[in-house]
């Protein structure tokens, strides 16, 4: 491979530090070596450090007028089976294509079971280095969540969305929740507050 071709390659979406594995629908990812392969980056964002955008849970779009409300959450209230690969509700899917999809609980579970989690800094945001069996990392940014019109523990703590519902509470759904001395991959948010999404595919 030429020189300008590697770097090029190595300074993507993935950087040097998080090489991606391939490459599908236009987007990167990384086989941890589960089951499922992860995203290197979050929907709308341009590297492994950006936020990317906020979604409340089951919204393929962000609020028009930027507020994180029930009057705003399509989805807040109401009963509601798994999302993922449901084009009109999973956003991963709408955004980047047949490929991707919502992670699901499950998914989140395996991620926090059986992959080692350090706390670390990239391209200038903290966030987690979560490296897999299979000797590869992914980063997940440490970039809060948004409620109302407001960003709250950006830099501190990470919430992600699955594609799972909370069966029993109608307003939550199973989201992955972060902080550097915790790691939980079945915390239930609430619906309408927005949470970022990171997209895995077989």
């Amino acid at each position: 491979m030429p020189v300008l071709a590697l770097v090029a390659a190595l300074t993507g979406c993935g950087g040097d530090t998080y090489r991606p594995s391939g490459r599908a629908d236009g987007h990167d990812y990384v086989d941890l070596g589960l089951r499922m392969k992860w995203a290197t980056c979050n929907v709308g964002a341009d590297s492994p450090a950006d936020a990317g955008r906020y979604y409340a849970w089951g919204e393929v779009e962000t609020p028009g007028d930027g507020v994180y409300n029930q009057v705003n959450c399509k989805t807040y209230g109401r009963h509601f089976g798994t999302v993922g690969g449901r084009e009109l509700y999973d956003v991963a899917r709408a955004c980047w294509g047949e490929a991707w999809r919502m992670p699901s609980e499950e998914d989140m579970r395996a991620l926090v079971d059986s992959c080692t989690w350090t706390w670390s800094s990239f391209s200038g945001r903290e966030g987690y280095r979560v490296t897999g069996p299979s000797g590869n990392s992914i980063f997940l940014p440490a970039v809060g969540y948004r409620d109302g019109e407001m960003l709250y523990d950006d830099g501190t703590t990470g919430f992600y969305w699955s594609a799972t519902p909370n069966e029993e509470r109608v307003q939550l759904s199973y989201a992955l929740s972060f902080n550097p001395g915790r790691r939980e991959a079945s915390w239930s948010g609430c619906r309408y507050d927005g949470f970022p999404v990171r997209p895995v595919m077989k």
